[in-house]
């Protein structure tokens, strides 16, 4: 989760069912002996009404693979950097991560289009590979920003 989340940051958890998640939420659960950190995207339902989570570290281009909502573990609420406490419950900082959600998913639905085809149509707008790759570029350098600015300002 860097660069907004920084290594030595402590994190308060709070449970949280999977349909309390918002789009950008930072949640931990568990997958394969570990913990995980990685920020909620969506939530999916199978046809056997067995809920799915899809989230997405900030640095990955692509979704993670579902998980199975029993292994959520909760929200992040707050991190402790540097002995200071910040309160991710604040409206600025939800703000904030409803933005780095929103372009966390674009990232990835154009990264995981890209792999697909060779050409992206959007809108009736055709997008050869080039112009993608430089939209991905454009959608990078903002989240990556507003990362900075969380850690410089928390």
């Amino acid at each position: 989760m860097s660069p907004f989340l920084a290594t030595g940051d402590e994190l308060s958890v709070k449970e949280a069912a999977a349909k309390e998640l918002f789009l950008g939420d930072i949640i931990v659960y568990k997958r394969g002996g570990e913990f995980v950190v990685h920020r909620f995207i969506s939530l999916k339902q199978s046809k056997d009404a067995v809920q799915y989570i899809e989230a997405k570290a900030d640095n990955y281009l692509s979704f993670d693979d579902p998980v199975a909502g029993s292994l959520l573990l909760g929200r992040v609420v707050g991190i402790r950097r540097k002995g200071r406490q910040i309160d991710l419950n604040r409206n600025r900082w939800r703000f904030f991560s409803r933005i780095i959600g929103r372009l966390s998913f674009l990232e990835a639905g154009i990264f995981e289009n890209m792999a697909r085809v060779k050409r992206i149509y959007f809108k009736g707008m055709k997008i050869d590979l080039k112009r993608a790759y430089r939209i991905l570029r454009l959608i990078k350098g903002p989240k990556f920003l507003l990362s900075r600015l969380f850690l410089r300002y928390a």
